[in-house]
């Protein structure tokens, strides 16, 4: 079955008297993987089991291929849910397990054994229908579980954290699995996570959260270049901060700063595709510029590239390193500020070194903002 869109309507949520969800619109097209993106109690979960139907709604309507289903019970939804335990029957084999939504629905047993079948071929399950659950890796339950929630053939598939309890280098290849299989049958599909990585690499948008609220809605290129506020450059790990005066004036900001290697003056990105310094709330005076450890680079100290004039320039003396398997991590410190700078080789602590930063890694945002969001999470 195509997947169908999802529609929520100013949808309210309530634990007691605490408010969850405030007021949530939001509209994803069918077929489409996304993912809600946010920390631990910012509402995504809420989310999903609303749309579920294991949350009422106090205000609002969820919508699924137009029609309103807010006041249907969860069984008919038409929804399959995956769950961050699994919850597999114990003592049930791999195919019971499997064929237990289409028991429910009251299918004869060989169309059950048929299409058990099929979704343990389609996940790599083939030959373990005889198994018990308790006999299985940590990945081999989880595609059991996928393969119950797909054998029911769902036209939206919820996903909470469905990978957090597998290794490393089983949760990568799952996520190329799922979303494989999320591409080839064209299910909707949600994914709740806040591991920043799963979201950005499995779906087509990302929706990050924040205290019950959408703080941005976008394409993975989008929320992790382009944050329209410092609490999402903070989440998707803009963490790098240095403070700096800017002035605004056609298509351009001029940035400085006393940490600065003079007065710098770059481009700024428009609607039209053309990259340069993401700045939404462009405000001449006192803001901030964020960007990512791996946005910079490193050179020698005195290799200047003043010439061009897409970048920024700062002099600065390395603190520390570490390694990370691909890159080494430095701590730079310039002036009374010291930024996390990824490099491709070991420089030594005390070494001098120029840091320099594309137009297009740059994120501005008023200080009084940045200010309000360092607050916020602190």
């Amino acid at each position: 079955m195509p997947g169908l869109p999802v529609e929520l309507e100013a949808v309210d949520t309530y634990y007691g008297d605490l408010r969850i969800l405030k007021s949530i619109s939001l509209s994803i097209a069918g077929g489409e993987f996304t993912a809600l993106l946010g920390a631990s109690g910012c509402g995504k979960t809420t989310l999903l089991r609303a749309l579920a139907g294991f949350v009422p709604l106090r205000k609002g309507r969820i919508l699924i291929g137009g029609n309103d289903i807010s006041d249907l019970p969860p069984e008919k939804r038409g929804m399959a849910m995956m769950f961050q335990s699994y919850a597999l029957w114990p003592h049930m084999n791999v195919a019971r397990n499997i064929g237990y939504g289409l028991v429910l629905r009251r299918l004869n047993r060989k169309a059950v054994k048929r299409r058990v079948d099929e979704v343990m071929e389609l996940v790599g399950l083939e030959g373990f229908g005889e198994r018990r659950v308790t006999e299985l890796s940590g990945g081999q339950r989880q595609r059991v579980a996928l393969a119950r929630a797909l054998a029911i053939n769902p036209p939206i598939l919820l996903l909470d954290e469905p990978l957090s309890n597998l290794d490393a280098r089983i949760r990568h290849n799952m996520r190329l699995e799922i979303r494989s299989l999320q591409k080839r049958l064209g299910i909707t599909t949600i994914l709740v996570t806040h591991d920043q990585e799963e979201a950005l690499s499995m779906a087509d948008r990302v929706i990050i959260l924040d205290q019950g609220e959408i703080a941005q809605t976008g394409t993975p290129e989008d929320v992790y270049h382009r944050p329209v506020s410092p609490f999402v450059a903070h989440f998707v790990g803009a963490d790098n901060s240095l403070p700096v005066h800017a002035q605004f004036a056609n298509g351009t900001v001029t940035l400085s700063a006393p940490e600065l290697d003079g007065e710098t003056r770059l481009p700024l990105a428009d609607g039209n595709g053309n990259e340069g310094v993401n700045a939404p709330n462009p405000i001449d005076g006192p803001m901030v510029a964020l960007f990512h450890s791996e946005a910079a680079t490193l050179s020698a100290s005195g290799r200047s590239h003043r010439a061009e004039e897409s970048c920024l320039l700062a002099n600065g003396t390395v603190s520390q390193s570490s390694y990370l398997g691909k890159v080494y991590r430095h701590g730079v410190a310039i002036g009374a500020h010291e930024f996390l700078i990824d490099h491709h080789r070991r420089l030594k602590t005390g070494d001098d070194v120029q840091l320099r930063i594309e137009a297009a890694a740059l994120n501005l945002f008023p200080k009084s903002e940045s200010s309000a969001t360092a607050t916020q999470r602190g």
